[in-house]
């Protein structure tokens, strides 16, 4: 025969009311629990995967001005990204040709606006179809999961 006991230990001056006091009050909270965990790792996730698909497609646009116009339309190129940044507070600088993230949590929503911004100026430059062609060259090599993740963000060109 088997006897087992069940200790919910609580600080001392909590609340009786505020904690679990059922066996499925406890399972109910230890899910919501992992729930949480998982969801701040899909954000994570999908902030690497933003941050990265960002990374790529502007340096590629960056090149690709730079080729099509020479240097002075990279440098403006240059200046629609750092006057986006500057804009939206965030720290992201293209200077040189190096996309410099200067702090290591931008927020996930300044990734499609100054994205936007840098297309919309190549689209200006180069036309819209060499740019999505350049886009999509640089979108070949990455997961379809980063592709996916960057279309449900506002990051691509519309399919």
């Amino acid at each position: 025969m088997f006897l087992g006991a069940d200790f919910t230990l609580r600080p001392f001056n909590a609340s009786p009311a505020a904690l679990p006091t059922t066996h499925g009050d406890i399972l109910l909270s230890r899910a919501a629990q992992i729930q949480e965990q998982a969801d701040a790792a899909a954000s994570e996730r999908d902030h690497m995967l933003l941050a990265w698909y960002f990374t790529a497609q502007t340096t590629a646009l960056q090149v690709l001005l730079g080729r099509i116009g020479g240097q002075r339309v990279s440098e403006t190129a240059s200046k629609v990204v750092n006057t986006a940044a500057r804009r939206g507070g965030w720290p992201i600088t293209l200077l040189g040709g190096q996309l410099i993230l200067s702090a290591e949590h931008i927020p996930v929503e300044a990734y499609p606006l100054v994205l936007l911004d840098l297309i919309n100026y190549a689209s200006v430059v180069a036309g819209q179809r060499v740019v999505a062609q350049e886009m999509a060259l640089v979108e070949a090599h990455m997961s379809p999961e980063t592709v996916e993740t960057a279309y449900q963000a506002g990051m691509r060109l519309p399919r």
